[in-house]
């Protein structure tokens, strides 16, 4: 049952994009979106005088408006993480957390990090972002994160893909994941020093707010 949601969820952000980029190609010329939101606050938001916005660019935004329910449901989720980690019990969390939406899990994760102090960065788009899932200020610059639900063990090629991401953009990276760390993977996470693995127990530490994420 959990595979046919993640599968449809998949399904319909595909098709999202679909359509997101037909409508690219209809400029509008009404006026440009104003308010602050917590993509657009004061101290990010750029000049739009004289900016023509495009059809597309007001898509995207609808989307954003309605897949926002994953953030007060990361919070709820992150709470019942916290409550059970409270009795002892961070292995029936972090099973607990492998049940979760794939797209609630990397929610979650940017929430834990604003709960801390953290600043953080929301991508526009769940798909479709280069194999980033958000980003984090730690020591002065941003860091990547990759977030994967995983049930078993992490698939290296998903290290090594993030690995090549970091080093192109000349960026730190958080790998965080649910599942199991093999052999093969540990020794790529050795030999990418810029990379940092969370998962397991400190993961479960880091969302309760216990332990930073270590880096």
């Amino acid at each position: 049952m959990a595979r046919n949601h993640e599968k449809l969820f998949r399904g319909i952000n595909r098709f999202l994009d679909w359509l997101g980029g037909i409508a690219d190609r209809l400029v509008d010329y009404g006026d440009p979106p104003s308010g602050d939101t917590p993509q657009d606050t004061p101290e990010h938001r750029e000049d739009r005088s004289d900016r023509v916005t495009t059809s597309g660019e007001r898509f995207a935004a609808g989307r954003r408006e309605g897949e926002r329910w994953r953030i007060p449901q990361s919070r709820k989720v992150l709470d019942r993480i916290t409550e059970i980690a409270d009795e002892g019990q961070w292995g029936r969390a972090l099973a607990y957390l492998r049940k979760v939406d794939p797209l609630v899990f990397e929610e979650i994760l940017l929430t834990a990090f604003e709960r801390q102090g953290y600043r953080i960065e929301r991508n526009e788009r769940y798909s479709g972002d280069g194999g980033i899932d958000g980003r984090v200020m730690i020591g002065g610059r941003f860091w990547l994160i990759q977030a994967k639900r995983y049930a078993n063990a992490i698939r290296p090629e998903h290290v090594q893909e993030f690995a090549d991401v970091c080093r192109r953009q000349e960026r730190n990276g958080l790998f965080i994941h649910t599942g199991r760390t093999g052999p093969n993977s540990q020794r790529l996470f050795e030999s990418a020093p810029d990379l940092h693995l969370l998962s397991g127990r400190k993961l479960i530490d880091f969302l309760v707010d216990r332990d930073g994420p270590g880096v």
